[in-house]
């Protein structure tokens, strides 16, 4: 997100950021899954960010829903840095990879379910062997692409797992198209 700019306010420092109205969590929770046009932009830009995180030697480590925001542009905004570089995993959330030591490649599973939670609508409770095979040999209405970028991203073994540059050359975010559909619409006062 943009900072803006901070302040101090008695003894507490405030800073100022953009205005993102909302994460992913509350937009499929409030509109359902996303097709798969969009979910392929919100993936694409959610890995660009990570690549870049990537590159400072950074990993973010919560990649969930609620800490991908949606601007009105329908730019992603990763937010939530505290668990960054964390080194172990802690098994609160169900989009951390099943990987002893957190890794870029743990960052990549977690994109992986986020993916399978837009597309589907709700959060899979299922452990990742049991998500692969109904992937695998499953009726969900997702594409081939989709279906394969899936089963490369949250791959238990995180040395089979998709890299961050291998899964932004996947068939699935190859076919991406170019504009992106708005999410938000601004209206004037007077509609």
């Amino acid at each position: 997100m943009k900072f803006v700019e901070s302040f101090r306010g008695g003894s507490k420092l405030y800073s100022v950021t953009e205005f993102v109205p909302r994460s992913l969590l509350s937009k499929v929770v409030q509109d359902g899954p996303l097709d798969e046009s969009l979910a392929r932009d919100v993936v694409s830009d959610l890995l660009q960010g990570l690549a870049h995180l990537h590159k400072l030697n950074m990993i973010h480590s919560d990649i969930q829903p609620s800490n991908v925001l949606l601007s009105y542009d329908n730019t992603v905004k990763i937010c939530d840095f505290g668990s960054i570089n964390k080194k172990t995993a802690s098994l609160s959330s169900l989009y951390q990879a099943p990987d002893k030591v957190l890794t870029e490649a743990s960052d990549v599973w977690s994109v992986g379910v986020v993916l399978y939670f837009s597309l589907n609508g709700h959060e899979s409770h299922l452990k990742t062997s049991e998500l692969l095979k109904r992937l695998v040999g499953s009726n969900l209405p997702f594409s081939r692409p989709a279906k394969r970028f899936l089963i490369n991203t949250i791959h238990h073994d995180p040395d089979i797992r998709y890299t961050v540059s291998e899964a932004l050359r996947s068939s699935f975010l190859s076919s991406r198209k170019e504009r992106k559909p708005r999410l938000f619409r601004w209206k004037s006062r007077d509609e």
